[in-house]
C-alpha cells in the first residue's frame, strides 16, 4: 500500500531491510517523498559539495552516488543526487513514525490505508536484457584480472557488467515487489528521480558514516 501510494510523487526513496521481526530498533523500511530542496554533484567536488549542502540546513537526506559512466554503462542517473524529503515515514517492528511539512501525518496514514496492496502478475515485468560488453570483451577483462591477482597487485575484485533493454515496458512498483520477493535483501531499494527508477536488492552495505 505505501508503494501504491508513493507512486504518485516524482522523487521518492524506499529503503527496506526485509526483516520484520527486528526488534532492535532499527527500521523496517522507511520512506523518503518529495523535495523541499534537491542539489545534483559531479564527481569532481562531490563530497565537498555535498558536506556544504548539508551543514547549510542539516536534516534528512536520501540520493545516491552514481559510479563513473561511459556510454556503454550510462543509466541515466548524475554523478550524484540528494534531497531533503517533505515526507519520512518510518515503520519500526511495533509502531509508524511519520514527519511531514505542509500536511497533516493523520491525512498521510489515511491515504495510505486507502490504497490497494501491490500484486504482481507474470505480465508485469517483461524485460530482453542484453549485455553491454561482448563475449570476447568479458573474457579479456577476465584474463587481465586473473594477471593482476597472480601479480599481487589485488586478492579480490568484484567485475560487473550491465545489461540494457531499451525497448523495456515495465511497472517499476510491481517489478520492485516481484524482485523483493525473489530476493529479500537487507539493503534493498525502489528509488526515483523523475524518470528513472533504481530497483536495487543488494545483500551486502557498500558504506556507512
Amino acid at each position: 500500500k505505501m508503494l501504491n501510494w508513493v507512486s504518485r510523487f516524482n522523487i521518492f526513496s524506499f529503503l527496506d531491510n526485509n526483516e520484520p521481526g527486528n526488534t532492535e530498533g532499527n527500521f523496517i523500511c522507511m520512506l523518503a517523498v518529495g523535495a523541499k530542496r534537491s542539489i545534483s554533484l559531479d564527481h569532481s567536488d562531490l563530497f565537498s559539495t555535498l558536506k556544504t549542502f548539508y551543514q547549510k540546513q542539516p536534516s534528512w537526506l536520501f540520493g545516491h552516488i552514481n559510479y563513473p559512466q561511459t556510454e556503454k554503462t550510462a543509466d541515466g542517473f548524475s554523478d550524484g543526487f540528494f534531497f531533503e524529503p517533505e515526507t519520512v515515514i518510518i515503520l519500526y517492528a511495533n509502531h509508524l513514525s511519520i514527519s511531514a511539512d505542509g500536511i497533516s501525518p493523520d491525512k498521510i496514514f489515511e491515504e495510505i490505508i486507502g490504497q490497494q496492496s501491490t500484486t504482481v502478475t507474470s505480465s508485469a515485468v517483461k524485460v530482453n536484457a542484453q549485455p553491454n560488453i561482448s563475449k570476447e570483451e568479458y573474457l579479456t577483462a577476465i584474463r587481465n584480472i586473473k594477471n593482476h591477482i597472480q601479480r599481487g597487485d589485488c586478492y579480490e575484485l568484484n567485475f560487473c557488467q550491465s545489461f540494457t533493454d531499451k525497448n523495456a515496458n515495465i511497472d517499476p512498483v510491481a517489478a520492485y515487489v516481484q524482485l523483493r520477493q525473489l530476493s529479500p535483501n537487507p539493503f534493498s531499494a525502489l528509488y526515483r528521480i523523475n524518470d528513472n527508477y533504481c530497483l536495487c536488492a543488494s545483500p551486502e552495505r557498500f558504506l556507512q558514516k
